[in-house]
C-alpha cells in the first residue's frame, strides 16, 4: 500500500481537480477524462489492496513454513 495508496490519492484528486476547473473556470461540462481518472484511481486502490492480501498470504505461508521445519529439526 505505499505504493498504490499514495499513486490512487493523486490520480483521483487529479481527476476531481481536473473536473472541478472544467466546470468551474472553462464553464464546461464535467468531461470523461476527469471521471476515468477517478475510475482509475479506484482500480489502482483495488489492486493495492489485492496485492497486500496476495503478500500477507505469502507472509503467513512461509512463517507456517519455517515453525514446520524448526519443529523437524528439534525432533
Amino acid at each position: 500500500m505505499r505504493v498504490f495508496l499514495p499513486v490512487s490519492i493523486l490520480m483521483f484528486l487529479s481527476g476531481l481537480g481536473y473536473g472541478l476547473f472544467k466546470i468551474f473556470v472553462l464553464g464546461e461540462r464535467y468531461g470523461p477524462t476527469a471521471a476515468m481518472l477517478m475510475t482509475v484511481a479506484v482500480v489502482i486502490f483495488m489492486v493495492g489492496l489485492v496485492s497486500e492480501q496476495v503478500a500477507q498470504l505469502r507472509f503467513d505461508r512461509s512463517e507456517i513454513f519455517s515453525n514446520h521445519r524448526k519443529k523437524d529439526a528439534l525432533e
